[in-house]
């Protein structure tokens, strides 16, 4: 009898002890996966700054082509120079959040989708409304595209948790201290 409440209780250990290493084991993957997918996103979202900070960094009204509005004196020749310097950048900004989703679609939150569509829409109309020579026009678009760049910053450390992971890097050098 004795032999079988011991039996009995080793079998009970066995599968309390296999529950524990399977919920450890499942724990494990997922924190591998968590790992790998905050790896990726971040890899993603330094790629498209990069993009998105280049196109800026292009349709920026302080430089060439669009300083040059302040030494033409004619909307004609505004607009011949437009077709030859300012005509070719629509690309840049045109079709960028369809090329990213295309490219990241997975990875990437539906908000920083739509903050990228709103980038995208704001540098084609920065270049299409310098046409018009017309400089608050095309600083209004500027300052547009670059209030839509800051949002995109937040939303992605938003994404990644950038504020818990420096809060939980604080705590722990705090730790380290004491």
């Amino acid at each position: 009898m004795d032999d079988l409440i011991i039996d009995s209780l080793n079998i009970l250990a066995l599968v309390v002890n296999s529950i524990f290493i399977y919920k450890a084991f499942i724990s494990e993957r997922k924190r591998k996966f968590e790992d790998t997918l905050f790896e990726k996103k971040l890899s993603t979202y330094q790629s498209i700054i990069d993009r998105v900070y280049d196109i800026s960094k292009k349709l920026d009204y302080s430089s060439y082509p669009f300083d040059a509005i302040h030494k033409i004196k004619t909307e004609e020749e505004w607009q011949e120079f437009h077709g030859k310097n300012i005509g070719p950048l629509l690309h840049l900004g045109m079709n960028l959040h369809l090329s990213l989703q295309k490219d990241y679609g997975l990875l990437l939150p539906e908000k920083i989708l739509n903050i990228l569509n709103d980038f995208s829409l704001y540098a084609t109309r920065m270049v299409i409304e310098a046409y018009y020579f017309d400089g608050s026009l095309i600083l209004e678009k500027e300052k547009l595209m670059h209030n839509k760049l800051f949002e995109l910053l937040d939303a992605m450390r938003m994404d990644l948790g950038v504020d818990q992971i420096d809060k939980s890097l604080q705590r722990r050098l705090r730790e380290k201290q004491i």
